[in-house]
């Protein structure tokens, strides 16, 4: 008899595990949500309207970096997002490079799918209506997560319409919810995966390989801004997708035919700039009323500034939207401020979020607009002006009705002060590049032997002086024999300045 118990017993142990497994994958019948998304906005211009005798027919109008000091301090969207499920969503799009990586086959269109999971506890329920819960949270995190994704990483220029669903599956005696991020292909720009995948190596390969010239920031963000404006123009068939349908995004500036919107120049410049670790972010508002894309960058005072490549980019290269301040008046295009023509929306998604930008300096960089094309430059924390050999030094501002420029001499050593209304008096000391001796002369007699004795110990400079700064061609803060290379190749005028 005790035999007999035993053995009914054993066999009812013997099911119970098949049993507990039969119940938990049968008991359940919750209703998989489908999201069906939306789309990035896209930004036509209202492109400012330039002199009638000054307009071509054919225009038109990280990567976190470590913090060294509060001028090199990037700033992240990443850093916005509130709640844990937005940090989430973000950290596994870009785990998978916008999307690349979770793509099997390049010869697809179909949307590339990330599977995104808590494993914490807190995506665990038990029933539909925990369901519904979790998964009406996890969709309002979508558009905040990709909006920083966007900004903080316009290397993935294809994210922009997007999908998702939300479903579980068991996770011991509960279920876990699951969200399947949906990233949508744009078919009238990229024929599939394989397209994208070359793009983005391209376009990783054209940054890599950008030239940036100068010895300090405000040379090489002048650098990016007068390099862009030359190899890209304005996009006068934006609005038409298939006459350029990566208009508007940073491979445009890279790529034949070389035509590029608002958020194509603005996407690469940010580019360039991460690389030269300048903080840059990317703004996206209104535009003289119109949807726009510009750029705001900190500069070596810590303060930001407005940048909108763009709209400078016309039949000459113009600095009136260059390290604007937001009361700064443009010279070219109605004497207007940049925050009168440019309001930022925070606004990448048609939804409720907006992104939040740092604050715009009130004054512009430096306080007077330099003239077109020049090749001027400035150092404004240590009040240097640089000119190039040839420059005559009054004709390197362009002239505004919100500050008044007077001079005192003409080459290295020489001062100019200007008086503006905004930012009031600043006085800049000149440095003529080459001409070490100050004589207005740039020549091998005079300067490069006075570089040749100073290199030798036959003669010096004191260090940090205009005449100084003259013949530190790289800016290393010594003069030696690869400055006098320099020197050589500037008087063969085999580089510029």
């Amino acid at each position: 008899m005790l035999r007999k118990i035993a053995s009914i017993i054993l066999a009812v142990l013997m099911l119970l595990p098949s049993t507990v497994l039969f119940t938990y994958a049968y008991e359940p019948d919750f209703q998989t949500i489908t999201f069906e998304g939306g789309e990035a906005l896209r930004f036509p211009e209202d492109v400012p309207t330039v002199p009638a005798e000054k307009k071509e027919a054919s225009v038109p109008g990280r990567r976190l970096l470590k913090s060294i000091s509060p001028a090199d301090t990037p700033y992240t969207f990443y850093s916005q997002l509130t709640s844990d499920v937005q940090r989430e969503i973000y950290n596994e799009v870009v785990a998978a490079h916008g999307g690349l990586d979770a793509v099997t086959n390049d010869s697809s269109s179909a949307a590339a799918e990330i599977i995104i999971t808590k494993d914490d506890g807190s995506w665990d329920f038990t029933d539909q209506a925990g369901l519904d819960a979790l998964a009406q949270n996890a969709f309002n995190c979508i558009v905040p997560a990709l909006s920083a994704v966007g900004e903080d990483r316009p290397e993935f220029f294809w994210i922009g319409a997007y999908g998702a669903n939300f479903s579980y599956k068991q996770r011991g005696n509960k279920f876990q919810g699951v969200l399947t991020l949906k990233i949508e292909l744009n078919t009238e720009a990229y024929a599939n995966w394989g397209v994208i995948r070359n793009y983005y190596n391209s376009l990783l390969d054209s940054v890599a390989s950008f030239k940036v010239t100068g010895n300090n920031r405000y040379q090489k963000v002048k650098s990016i801004h007068d390099t862009i404006c030359s190899m890209v123009e304005y996009d006068p068939n934006y609005n038409n997708s298939n006459m350029n349908p990566t208009a508007h995004e940073p491979v445009s500036v890279f790529n034949s035919p070389f035509l590029a919107v608002c958020e194509g120049y603005a996407e690469a410049f940010k580019l360039i700039c991460d690389r030269e670790a300048i903080p840059c972010i990317t703004i996206v508002g209104l535009g003289n009323g119109g949807g726009h894309k510009w750029n705001y960058v900190k500069m070596d005072d810590g303060n930001w500034y407005g940048m909108d490549v763009t709209w400078d980019d016309q039949s000459y290269t113009f600095y009136d939207y260059f390290l604007a301040g937001s009361s700064s008046l443009d010279a070219y295009f109605g004497n207007n401020t940049f925050s009168g023509s440019h309001q930022p929306t925070g606004q990448a998604y048609d939804s409720d979020f907006s992104l939040t930008y740092p604050t715009l300096s009130t004054v512009s960089y430096v306080s007077a607009l330099p003239n077109l094309n020049t090749k001027s430059t400035f150092d404004a924390v240590n009040g240097f002006m640089y000119i190039s050999k040839n420059a005559t030094l009054n004709s390197q501002f362009a002239s505004s009705s919100d500050y008044t420029i007077s001079y005192s001499g003409n080459t290295t050593g020489g001062s100019v002060t200007i008086n503006n209304t905004n930012s009031g008096t600043k006085k800049y000391t000149v440095v003529r590049w080459g001409d070490v001796n100050a004589d207005n002369a740039v020549n091998r007699n005079g300067d490069y032997n006075k570089m040749k004795n100073v290199v030798s110990g036959t003669d010096s400079l004191a260090d940090g002086s205009a005449n100084f700064r003259a013949a530190d061609f790289d800016g290393d803060g010594a003069v030696d024999a690869f400055d006098m290379y320099y020197m050589d190749m500037y008087l063969n005028g085999n580089i510029d300045r």
